[in-house]
């Protein structure tokens, strides 16, 4: 039976979650979800389910981080998604990080105050979604196999129940990425810069490269300094490998609150990696180019470029490098 629990169960990020941190306002309709979660119960076919979950807010409240912790034929509990979450007019929208490298985004429709309903294909079968609070320590859960005519069959009823969320234990993430992502390893670790942009501005800023789920993501939080607050986490990226259309895609979040998927040029040894977006709409967007290359093991050159709409060329605005943060006693080693 299908364990598909990342769209509609929501947790927290493995690094350092901060589940006293309030949500923007915003966000607040999911106030109620942030703690611990737990289920164990029984599929219609028979088959177990155990998962566990932690609920917390990310880039200063903007989202919701989410991990979700299930079981494997053995019982060895393994962490099956990772999932971003956010708030809209539309309803609450979820991309989820699975396990096995794919990357889904679907969106929870409000179905009623403290309920949420989704639909999504898994293979050939569509599945159906139910999730709604029950008081404040309980969630009901109910999945479904939709068939052609709309026919509804039941797959799961069971209820999540809160618990502490500091007993829940995930397993420790690989050390190294693995599979398509891997040529990105030497991404892997802490990095800073201090440069000028072309308009005389100063940055300084941190980079700081983890191991996604499973080892099939690159996760990448950018730490920006104002002089005003100090350093605050600015950007979260997770790059996937996309396999429909074998291209790199850095999955974009900001601390305003924006998600933007941006497809990637990726050097086969992995070390020059290119974009170019457009910044905008219609005719007065203008196009933004960036291209990192590493000049050694430990610092890569980061070029950004800026096309305006009414203009031909490319005009520079930064052209800086990003040095690696290496520990002392990894450099006396």
């Amino acid at each position: 039976m299908p364990t598909r629990t990342g769209a509609l169960v929501l947790a927290s990020a493995l690094a350092a979650p901060c589940l006293a941190q309030d949500l923007v306002a915003s966000q607040q309709p999911l106030t109620p979800f942030l703690g611990g979660w737990s289920v164990d119960g029984s599929w219609a076919g028979g088959s177990p389910i155990n998962a566990k979950a932690v609920y917390s807010s990310g880039l200063q409240g903007q989202f919701l981080y989410a991990n979700i912790l299930s079981r494997d034929e053995e019982g060895t509990p393994y962490e099956r998604y990772f999932t971003v979450l956010r708030q809209t007019d539309a309803g609450v929208a979820c991309v989820d990080f699975v396990y096995d490298g794919t990357t889904n985004e679907v969106t929870l429709d409000p179905a009623g105050e403290g309920a949420w309903t989704t639909q999504w294909e898994m293979g050939d079968t569509t599945i159906a979604e139910r999730l709604a609070f029950e008081g404040d320590d309980t969630l009901a859960w109910t999945v479904w196999s939709v068939e052609e005519d709309g026919e509804r069959t039941q797959m799961l009823d069971d209820t999540w129940a809160r618990i502490d969320p500091a007993t829940v234990e995930f397993p420790d993430r690989p050390a190294t990425l693995n599979g398509p992502i891997a040529a990105m390893n030497h991404f892997l670790g802490e990095w800073t810069i201090d440069a000028t942009w072309a308009d005389g501005s100063t940055l300084q800023a941190r980079n700081v490269y983890t191991v996604g789920v499973n080892g099939k993501f690159l996760e990448a939080v950018t730490h920006a300094n104002d002089n005003s607050q100090g350093e605050y986490p600015r950007y979260f990226t997770v790059y996937a490998h996309d396999a429909e259309t074998d291209r790199l895609i850095g999955h974009g979040f900001d601390f305003s609150g924006q998600y933007v998927p941006v497809e990637f040029e990726l050097s086969d040894d992995g070390r020059m990696l290119e974009t170019e977006i457009e910044m905008g709409e219609g005719p007065a967007a203008a196009t933004l180019r960036q291209k990192l290359t590493f000049t050694s093991d430990n610092a890569y050159r980061w070029q950004v470029w800026m096309k305006p709409a009414d203009t031909p060329e490319f005009m520079p605005m930064m052209d800086g490098v990003w040095n690696r943060v290496i520990d002392e006693s990894d450099a006396e080693n």
